[in-house]
């Protein structure tokens, strides 16, 4: 019995020190021809809304060694979702208007 004690006592201490916390999620807005906000930071395993709130198609893309990522075409109105995973640097830009690029530091 004192084993099923210790680790409800453990995992409450997990729970209350936020390590068993859900991954955020962060809502970006694409209007104008551009990302807003255009920089983010975020812990790994968060997730990054993409809305399309412009009136044209938009291409999400991101090149980077530890994310490869290609929406293909997004329709206004149309959500798109990342989940960063590994700490660094990415640029997300629109594969159809290049002035485009949100910056998203992934820190642990």
């Amino acid at each position: 019995m004192s084993r099923i004690r210790l680790a409800l006592a453990g995992l409450l201490a997990l729970t209350a020190t936020g390590a068993l916390a859900e991954p955020a999620v962060h809502e970006v807005s694409q209007h104008g021809k551009a990302f807003h906000p255009d920089t983010l930071t975020i812990a790994p395993g968060d997730r990054v809304v993409l809305h399309n709130d412009d009136k044209r198609v938009h291409n999400i893309r991101v090149f980077h060694p530890k994310l490869d990522f290609n929406s293909g075409k997004q329709e206004p109105g149309e959500p798109v979702t990342i989940t960063f995973d590994e700490p660094g640097t990415y640029y997300v830009t629109c594969g159809i208007h290049t002035q485009m690029e949100l910056k998203v530091a992934v820190t642990p």
